[in-house]
């Protein structure tokens, strides 16, 4: 194998480690200055990294001065900060031991295949997270019991919208518009006694804080670009979930126009 094509081999998969980072829900400070170890690693030390949340783009000198240029579109976020750090150490690892190519993308891969959450543990999650936060903020049991029922269609829906690559925010309206209804026809009929405390334990699974959480860092570090864009979409999923609650008080009568 050529130099060329090695060197090539082993940038396209520091570009899948960066991709795999950002989407988990890493900061772009994080993904850059990880590239940046990964290539000076392999010696390529004259490296140039930009990033923001849909794309990050590297231009990088091999020591016989010949440049490469890759670039990843980043489409989609799946934040989960176990396969985070399963990456974070995967990187260590690489910068002290620098495998090839092939051996560095095996194990890429073997972290990206163990470290997903079952469709179960997620639904959990969603239970839990709905029926906690609704007893947190003073709901009955009645109201925590509704509002994780309601979890597991918004949980579907999610599924749905996952399979067939639909954008998040209309995603985040369906998901508060059905959670909205659902919930003011369960307090209609007397079953749930608080209407705001089942809203309440749904809407804390769409609220974007970790999105916003990672554009405040992105800007206090110094990327300005990164942290706004990010900023904005948190700032749009916000207020998507805002309209599809408000919606679905229009809807079932609960306000007027």
């Amino acid at each position: 194998m050529s130099s060329n094509t090695n060197t090539e081999n082993i940038l396209n998969v520091i570009m899948n480690m960066g991709k795999e980072m950002l989407m988990c829900g890493a900061e772009v400070n994080r993904v850059e200055d990880t590239i940046s170890r990964l290539c000076a690693a392999y010696g390529l030390d004259n490296s140039n990294i930009f990033s923001i949340t849909s794309l990050i783009l590297v231009t990088v000198k091999d020591s016989e001065g010949k440049s490469y240029i890759q670039s990843r579109r980043i489409a989609s976020y799946v934040f989960n900060f176990y396969r985070l750090e399963e990456l974070n150490a995967l990187s260590r690892t690489v910068c002290k031991t620098t495998p090839s190519a092939e051996d560095f993308q095996v194990m890429l891969d073997e972290i990206i295949k163990s470290s997903h959450f079952s469709k179960r543990l997620r639904l959990i999650g969603f239970i839990l997270t709905s029926g906690g936060f609704c007893l947190l903020f003073k709901g009955s049991f009645a109201d925590a019991l509704f509002a994780a029922l309601i979890s597991v269609a918004i949980f579907l829906i999610e599924r749905l919208f996952t399979r067939f690559a639909i954008n998040g925010m209309f995603y985040n309206f369906i998901s508060a518009l059905f959670a909205g209804v659902s919930a003011v026809y369960i307090s209609s009929m007397g079953i749930g006694a608080h209407l705001d405390k089942i809203m309440i334990g749904n809407i804390m699974l769409l609220i974007p804080g970790l999105m916003l959480t990672n554009a405040i860092k992105d800007m206090m570090n110094g990327d300005t670009m990164a942290g706004f864009l990010r900023f904005c979409e948190a700032l749009l999923t916000a207020l998507a979930i805002a309209i599809g609650f408000w919606f679905a008080m229009i809807v079932t009568g609960v306000l007027s126009w």
